[in-house]
């Protein structure tokens, strides 16, 4: 059984946003979710505590399956990788990071995505040319991967395609072993196989009815073009595919029918193809490029394939079904249908993040085993002794060369916003910095103050505010409360509030 994803809880914004999405009422949501229209209130502006049992009765009371999937439910693989190594030599690759010894390749010169060459195990493909700069490509077709994963279990039956990706591309393992100097993904595919089940399955031209009659209602997604293809042979249909996104662009998502796909390619019945292979729906991202460079990071960050496909395929595209409120009017919901398919999920959105290197591990244990002896001595000497300290013996440390070559390497990374705890310490600073708590205000009746927004470090002799629109101006507006801000701040994507940029302060 898959393993269920913590979540952080919902917030009032939150709330509000998705209900004024769905086009709800307070009345009308607060009678489809089963809550009483005040206490949706209450949540929306952040006045009562939504717990983790009524943010589950929402989401299921507005079509978001909340079981875990089985294994049998569906099917998660890799279907296609592309990684390049820098600085390395091929017998490095062949032997260190695959494991395969040179003599298990044949080599045929063919030039191709700009290589001289390439040497091929089965179909495990390595590309290489004599430009040092242009890397060496690992190329694993899904057969590839297939070949790659028995040759795994041949060292170690134990040892996971997934474990495997995770360990080379850990610059404790890569760097430490001067295998390579770095790594880059251009292509990655990742399938999702629905299976059959008894009680049914997800039929796709409910989504194509979707996306032809209210796209814009009925479907949510950035990806900028989609199309879908079915053909017919004596009028029995002979497979649906969808595609949202381009062939070309950095991500594409297709979804098809493949047990019927299948049937038609084997010229077999469909019912004998569902026994052999049990597949109905396939459901397939392509990312490329830069894009596919932060996909596989992520993935080999966590380590888990199938929760980061699912969360992958469900943060590009939102499906709805649309409703009729107890007043009559026309809301929406989510489609439960296409939901049930992937189960509980948590949405996120990849963020290029690396994977954990030895100063972000060092920094954590600075946390956890230093920080609180180290607060010891500030209580006991005081702040500027302590720092004082710190400053004369970090003086006396000696770098050594691969210490020096580390800090070339973190710094690199630094200018990538790779380093995941520098970044989250480095917004804390600024949050406690400029957190609207410092700016004085009485408990009560804080609804009714009245507030100014300023640009904190005007580039003139006169203060620069915002007004009520969301526009600059140097002559003080009126003021505005709280929950105009919040409201402003959704309107224009930025958190007054809690920008390092602007200051709300108390109109006297």
């Amino acid at each position: 059984m898959s393993e269920i994803v913590e979540t952080p809880l919902m917030t009032g914004k939150e709330l509000r946003k998705l209900r004024k999405k769905l086009n709800y009422t307070l009345r009308d949501f607060g009678s489809k979710v089963g809550i009483d229209f005040r206490n949706v209130s209450q949540y929306e502006k952040g006045k009562r505590f939504i717990s983790a049992r009524t943010e589950a009765q929402i989401k299921q009371a507005l079509g978001l399956c909340l079981e875990p999937k089985y294994d049998y439910e569906l099917h998660v693989h890799l279907d296609y990788l592309r990684l390049t190594f820098f600085d390395a030599s091929l017998e490095t690759i062949m032997n260190r990071v695959l494991g395969i010894e040179k003599t298990y390749f044949t080599y045929s010169e063919k030039q191709l995505h700009g290589f001289d060459g390439i040497w091929q195990s089965g179909m495990i493909r390595i590309y290489a040319s004599d430009k040092n700069e242009q890397g060496i490509m690992l190329e694993l077709t899904g057969q590839g991967l297939t070949e790659m994963e028995s040759w795994l279990q041949e060292l170690d039956v134990n040892f996971t395609l997934n474990e495997w990706l995770v360990m080379i591309t850990d610059p404790d393992y890569y760097l430490k072993e001067g295998l390579f100097s770095r790594y880059n993904c251009s292509r990655l595919d990742i399938a999702i196989d629905e299976m059959y089940k008894p009680t049914g399955n997800y039929d796709l031209h409910d989504l194509k009815w979707k996306k032809d009659h209210h796209s814009e209602k009925l479907i949510e997604t950035k990806l900028r073009s989609s199309h879908d293809i079915e053909s017919y042979w004596n009028d029995k249909p002979l497979g649906l595919t969808l595609y949202f996104g381009s062939p070309n662009g950095n991500f594409l998502l297709r979804m098809y029918e493949k047990a019927k796909e299948r049937a038609k390619k084997e010229n077999r019945d469909l019912e004998d193809v569902l026994h052999d292979y049990g597949v109905v729906n396939r459901y397939e991202m392509q990312i490329r490029e830069n894009y596919a460079t932060s996909a596989f990071d992520e993935l080999a960050r966590n380590g888990r394939l199938d929760q980061f496909a699912i969360n992958l395929l469900l943060s590009k595209i939102t499906v709805y079904d649309e409703v009729t409120t107890d007043s009559g009017e026309i809301a929406y919901q989510y489609s439960k249908d296409f939901y049930e398919v992937f189960g509980n999920y948590q949405s996120v959105k990849i963020n290029g993040k690396k994977v954990e290197t030895s100063i972000e591990r060092s920094m954590k244990w600075i946390i956890s085993q230093v920080a609180g002896t180290l607060a010891l001595l500030r209580e006991i000497y005081g702040r500027q002794w302590l720092y004082d300290w710190l400053e004369h013996i970090m003086d006396e440390v000696e770098f050594n060369k691969k210490q020096e070559g580390q800090i070339l390497f973190e710094k690199a990374r630094l200018l990538d916003n790779e380093n995941g705890m520098y970044l989250w310490y480095k917004k804390k600073f600024a949050e406690r910095k400029y957190s609207p708590n410092n700016i004085p205000r009485k408990k009560e009746n804080l609804d009714l103050k009245l507030w100014g927004i300023r640009l904190k470090d005007s580039p003139t002799k006169y203060n620069i505010y915002i007004n009520e629109q969301g526009e600059y101006q140097v002559s003080q507006p009126l003021g505005m409360t709280l929950e105009q801000i919040n409201d402003l701040s959704e309107k224009k994507g930025v958190d007054f509030i809690n920008s390092p940029l602007f200051v709300v302060f108390e109109e006297k």
